[in-house]
């Protein structure tokens, strides 16, 4: 523990950017095959296609829509609205794309490798935050190290997809809004505002957060209540500024005052779909045909309008979901286990070329087959498998341990924050139970886990006589 709590964050980086190189260097996404085969896949395509329109068009939106829903079968119109990426993602990372291919040209793999070097300040800003939580250098030493380690995070940040750079901008606005409360600044309050707002156009699911950190802001700023009321509306008015941008330019180009269409989509073919899979054990496939079939007899079909299709999908789900409540609870509980449990060493062997095909589409749940199938497919995939296992006791161990510390010390600031991040993102993910949805999480159950080791019993005393960490 001495050694390790010694380890000057540098170093740290250094460690997490030599991990991250290395698998970009195996996955190799310079070659073609690989960038088409491995790289620009799922919801990939969807991002690299509305950059390059921004960069050939300037618009989000292809110049003519040439997808014609009346040539899909029933099975292929469920993911109809898929094929119009600017309606359901948000614009950050498709212009954050944009910006590179327009220097370096259409090279998803130099967004891949700029992408890396910025997860690195993912790193700096674990270790500020612990050490604005705890002012102790050697706990937020432990917990970059936990994070860096962290084999989910040194995936993604390998993947031409939103969680890396979202990740980025939510810690920053993490960071930045635990500096204003502290210090009583609105200017350093506007920042965190500013980056939380991009995190939301990055991935819409911060966009509720700021509800948590508002709570924070009440309950534990010792600031006076006339500032604390001026923070929360400077916050709102940036934060609302900034997402309203998207919702101006839906208005603009499709006329509804909507932010995006993934909400009706998922509701019905995976909230839904997932439920009545647990439900009935039907193919997931079928389910999703008999909601199509429901859709189409609402006017699915007959609509150009993608944002109406949405609406339609959201009456399905929500309708299915009022009838199915305790089924959608355990569905959801199961996703959420899967999520923080599941370990994705089959879908990154996929990607290592390890394996041709990955895991099956299923969120909600573990099984022992499911369990079993990690290990069955090759050595080196269960070889992988063992070590994500070993880094998710470390960090769950930990964590636990920190959490239940953070109680008896009544550190109720620091208990909140981890605690309800952890159930905010878990909660809005929802029976979505893959790894990578636990990303934005991850930091704060090694900040957890970070307090938890260096306040063992075995090691307090040592602790205290070990000097600072040195940073940056």
């Amino acid at each position: 523990m001495k050694k390790i709590s010694h380890i000057p964050l540098s170093y740290i980086v250094l460690i997490n950017l030599a991990l991250k190189l290395v698998m970009f260097c195996y996955i190799g996404p310079w070659d073609k095959a690989v960038e088409n085969n491995t790289i620009l896949v799922s919801d990939s395509k969807g991002y690299q296609q509305v950059a390059e329109n921004l960069l050939h068009s300037h618009s989000f939106a292809p110049l003519k829509d040439t997808v014609d829903i009346n040539k899909f079968s029933e099975l292929r119109a469920t993911g109809y609205l898929m094929s119009h990426p600017d309606g359901w993602m948000m614009p950050a990372y498709a212009v954050f794309l944009a910006g590179i291919y327009s220097v370096a040209g259409i090279k998803p793999y130099v967004a891949i490798l700029i992408q890396i070097m910025l997860s690195l300040i993912s790193v700096i800003l674990v270790y500020r935050i612990c050490t604005l939580l705890f002012k102790q250098a050697r706990i937020a030493t432990i917990t970059a190290l936990l994070f860096a380690l962290d084999i989910h995070s040194i995936y993604a940040a390998n993947e031409l997809l939103t969680e890396t750079l979202f990740v980025l901008f939510f810690l920053a606005g993490v960071y930045y809004f635990l500096i204003a409360m502290m210090q009583g600044k609105l200017s350093t309050f506007a920042i965190g505002a500013a980056f939380m707002g991009l995190a939301s156009l990055t991935r819409l699911i911060a966009l509720m957060y700021p509800l948590l950190l508002v709570f924070i802001l009440l309950i534990f700023s010792r600031q006076k209540i006339q500032w604390k009321l001026k923070a929360i509306l400077l916050y709102t008015v940036i934060f609302a500024f900034l997402n309203s941008l998207w919702l101006i330019r839906n208005y603009t180009c499709y006329g509804h005052w909507q932010i995006t269409t993934h909400g009706g989509w998922a509701l019905a073919m995976y909230n839904a779909s997932l439920t009545e899979e647990n439900r009935s054990r039907q193919n997931l496939d079928s389910i999703r045909v008999s909601f199509q079939k429901q859709a189409d007899s609402m006017g699915f079909r007959k609509s150009r309008d993608i944002f109406v299709q949405s609406d339609i999908y959201q009456k399905i789900g929500s309708k299915y979901i009022a009838n199915h409540k305790a089924i959608y609870v355990v569905t959801i509980l199961e996703g959420n286990i899967n999520m923080f449990l599941s370990l994705g060493n089959r879908s990154m062997a996929k990607t290592l070329g390890w394996c041709k095909t990955g895991p099956a589409e299923n969120f909600a749940g573990i099984n022992p087959q499911k369990i079993k199938q990690n290990f069955s497919s090759g050595k080196k995939e269960a070889a992988l498998g063992i070590i994500i296992i070993i880094i998710l006791l470390l960090q769950y161990v930990g964590a636990i341990y920190g959490i239940i510390k953070l109680v008896i010390e009544r550190n109720f600031m620091v208990l909140s924050l981890v605690v309800f991040t952890a159930i905010y993102f878990a909660v809005i993910t929802g029976p979505f139970g893959e790894y990578r949805f636990k990303l934005p999480v991850v930091p704060f159950i090694c900040i957890a886990a970070g307090y938890g080791y260096s306040k063992h019993k075995s090691n307090e005393k040592l602790m205290e006589a070990i000097p600072s960490a040195s940073s940056v």
